[in-house]
């Protein structure tokens, strides 16, 4: 069993929830603390600091750099200013936490106390450590949105980074107009209103123009449009719209309005109330247009089933003006230059597409189906023996250190192209895993009588809808390639349901 006294290297541990000069002088001080410490007893010592919100390990980079490092055993302690600095989320990050010090046989070291989790005391008070931690953790946001509730009745702005073009203002504690961004501002909302500009003819100019949208990167439609519809710009705050982070899984709720607070805000409004309801008009009588003219139209044959192989959007069926229908990729890029895939008549692609159901035949399908299961149980028992071949020279790593045969920087080099090589080989394994999964699962594989029932079925239907849920019923996707630059060079791949 590890004792204090064989210590010789430490992971240093700094978390701070929000950024601020405060939270600038609370790390210092926790820094000072844990590096005071470590030089009183002689450690080696490397630093891990951030400045994140989130109680999950897996919004903190450097919490997940660390774990990686003690994992490896690069470290007989780590040091902490105390346990909730680790962790405070759910108990299945707590419980992760504890595994992997556990079983790196690593401690965990605060200014009051030492954890050897061998220890079934220490183990024991650490899980009622994090259990306060984590009730703690629970009170505190608690408070910190009613906080934000009563802020924004007030009138104050709680809700992070303010919209285009305004900035927070800590000094004076409210929104203030950034100019710059104004003379942008004003600009879309002058293609909206009086050029009646389509947002994507708004997002191409600006990019074109080389002007950063409110994240630094390209404009696009969406962004345009959120930004042309935020009351905030009207002088108001407006708060609890939704609930819960979209990530980590975690679904974003979105609130009734009625429940919505909204306060009339401290800083200076961008657009009056005539403005905004001009521009929800116009927006909302494009979305209208947009949606009445798709429930007039039949669905097309090949509607929703084509994708472009170039940019991966679906191509869109269209009416030429000679009255014959194109399958077409509308997509731009954010310079509003086209898709380099050539359109192609819907006639000549349906075809096409049973030419190639033509050259599939059962025996082919199936036999095709088994050399690659053939294959991937090849690959699949050779990335588990390379498996067992990695774990073993791992075992025998750890016991030549422990037998003084490797240097400590030895062994953590040895360790880490181990450990790295044994990441590679489950991923191959994993990979291979669910490709033989769904090559030996597929009950629905495509078989002669669903080609057969394609080919005879398809011209006897006479609606363009009744032949789109056919196809659908047994054809996922069309992967069309075709370049402007090379007409002749027609490619397809067809994934079967």
């Amino acid at each position: 069993m590890k004792q204090t006294e064989f210590i010789k290297d430490v992971g240093i541990y700094l978390r701070k929830s929000r950024a601020s000069e405060e939270t600038d002088e609370t790390l210092a001080k926790h820094k000072d603390i844990l590096v005071s410490l470590a030089k009183k007893y002689g450690f080696n010592y490397t630093i891990y600091e951030e400045i994140i919100s989130g109680d999950k390990i897996d919004n903190r980079p450097e919490m997940q750099r660390l774990l990686n490092d003690v994992q490896m055993g690069l470290y007989d302690a780590v040091l902490v200013v105390s346990i909730d600095r680790l962790g405070r989320g759910d108990e299945e990050d707590s419980g992760k936490i504890k595994k992997i010090f556990k079983k790196a046989d690593t401690l965990i070291i605060t200014p009051e106390k030492v954890y050897n989790l061998e220890n079934e005391d220490d183990e024991t008070y650490l899980e009622f450590q994090t259990f306060l931690a984590r009730q703690e953790f629970k009170l505190i946001k608690k408070r910190f949105i009613r906080g934000k509730r009563i802020g924004a009745k007030q009138g104050k702005w709680t809700n992070g980074i303010p919209p285009y073009p305004y900035e927070y203002d800590r000094i004076e504690g409210k929104l203030v107009i950034n100019p710059d961004k104004l003379v942008v501002y004003n600009m879309i909302k002058d293609m909206t209103l009086t050029e009646f500009l389509p947002l994507h003819k708004i997002a191409t100019i600006l990019n074109k123009r080389g002007i950063p949208s409110p994240q630094g990167k390209s404009w696009s439609s969406k962004v345009i449009r959120d930004l042309l519809l935020d009351e905030t710009h009207l002088g108001k705050i407006v708060y609890g719209k939704t609930k819960g982070a979209n990530r980590n899984g975690n679904k974003v709720i979105k609130i009734p309005r009625d429940e919505w607070i909204i306060s009339n805000g401290h800083h200076e409004a961008v657009k009056t109330e005539e403005e905004h309801q001009r521009i929800v008009n116009v927006l909302k009588s494009r979305t209208l247009h947009v949606s009445r003219f798709r429930n007039e139209v039949p669905r097309r044959t090949l509607q929703g089933l084509v994708i472009c192989g170039f940019c991966g959007s679906v191509m869109q069926v269209k009416k030429s003006v000679r009255g014959y229908f194109v399958v077409t990729c509308v997509k731009k890029d954010r310079y509003g230059n086209n898709c380099v895939c050539r359109g192609i008549k819907e006639d000549v692609l349906i075809q096409n597409i049973l030419d190639y159901i033509d050259n599939l035949t059962l025996n082919a399908t199936f036999n095709e189906v088994q050399l690659e299961i053939d294959k991937l149980n090849k690959q699949y028992a050779y990335a588990l023996k390379r498996q067992k071949e990695t774990e073993e020279k791992i075992k025998k790593i750890n016991e030549a250190f422990e037998e003084g045969t490797y240097t400590k920087a030895e062994f953590i080099e040895r360790k880490k192209v181990r450990i790295s090589e044994l990441e590679e080989v489950k991923q191959l394994k994993e990979s291979v895993e669910k490709q033989l999964d769904f090559l030996m699962n597929k009950d629905n594989r495509l078989c002669r009588e669903d080609l057969k029932h394609i080919r005879e079925n398809l011209f006897s239907l006479i609606s363009s809808e009744e032949k789109n849920s056919l196809l659908r019923q047994f054809i996922e996707r069309v992967v069309y390639y075709c370049k402007k630059t090379e007409p002749k060079r027609i490619r397809l791949e067809i994934y079967f349901r």
